[in-house]
């Protein structure tokens, strides 16, 4: 085989790979849209997170939702609709703002009608919380009740990863044929 001919089925390689991964990057953004799920968690004091995820391909809505919830007691008492806002703590989670259930076993219902309806509810019995623990120590601990101060993203995407994955790829294909080439070259001579 003459190094021509490998260089040229190399290429030919290159190109077919860099082709695939084009065609396959906009299949999996474009599977975002249709119907999605919500799914509704509870704090543990009274507070709600809600998540939202496409049913198609299981990636998070990034859109802006009108996400509320209501709860019912089960002695009939009422709270909501409360508006719930977007959290800090990573794309499509959306909070209260605060504890808005009392002591008591609650049935809660998320809604959005924005970018389309969707409806999840959950059982909750909201406990009163316990009395904060006192640590006696003479180190003093710095706390921030500084809402600018954010947790960390939960991590990449899936679309970024994938991104992240595929340009890796090509660079390795790439620097691989670059050897090979040379090699080859070397050889000749």
């Amino acid at each position: 085989m003459t190094v021509s001919l490998l260089a040229r089925r190399v290429a030919l390689v290159l190109v077919a790979a860099l082709i695939i991964s084009i065609a396959v990057l906009p299949t999996r953004a474009s599977a975002h849209g249709g119907p999605y799920e919500l799914k509704v968690a509870h704090d543990g004091a009274g507070g709600f997170t809600v998540s939202a995820r496409y049913t198609r391909d299981a990636h998070v809505v990034e859109a802006i939702m009108d996400a509320v919830v209501t709860a019912v007691a089960a002695d009939g008492t009422t709270v909501g609709p409360v508006a719930l806002i977007s959290s800090n703590q990573g794309i499509g989670r959306w909070v209260t703002e605060e504890p808005i259930l009392e002591e008591g076993e609650w049935t809660v219902t998320a809604k959005t009608t924005t970018p389309q309806l969707a409806q999840a509810s959950i059982e909750v019995n909201v406990e009163p919380l316990a009395p904060p623990i006192e640590i006696e120590s003479n180190d003093e601990a710095v706390m921030s009740d500084d809402p600018s101060v954010a947790a960390a993203p939960d991590g990449i995407g899936n679309n970024a990863l994938l991104i992240v994955v595929v340009l890796g790829g090509l660079l390795v294909a790439g620097v691989a044929a670059v050897v090979v080439m040379i090699q080859l070259r070397n050889k000749r001579r």
